[in-house]
């Protein structure tokens, strides 16, 4: 989190909502579709604004251990694309 605190530039902290808790946060409705829908339809936006809910802020301040010796190993990579629809 202190990374992106410093991060003046950056859309995510400034357009997040944290809950009273301080447990969980969203976005504010408007900055969606700037902050990763850019190419969704306003039918689009009505349903991901309709699905938006608080997530847990936990995961993201859990701090992570790796090991030289494990690195790369044990976790299958997966790549994944899908076509573009228009």
């Amino acid at each position: 989190m202190e990374i992106s605190q410093a991060d003046t530039e950056a859309l995510l902290l400034v357009n997040a909502i944290f809950l009273v808790d301080q447990l969980s946060a969203t976005f504010r409705p408007e900055a969606l579709q700037e902050l990763g829908y850019a190419d969704c339809s306003e039918e689009d936006m009505a349903l991901v604004r309709s699905l938006l809910a608080p997530q847990a802020l936990a995961p993201l301040a859990m701090p992570v251990q790796i090991s030289a010796e494990r690195m790369g190993r044990g976790y299958p990579r997966f790549t994944l694309a899908a076509p573009r629809i228009e």
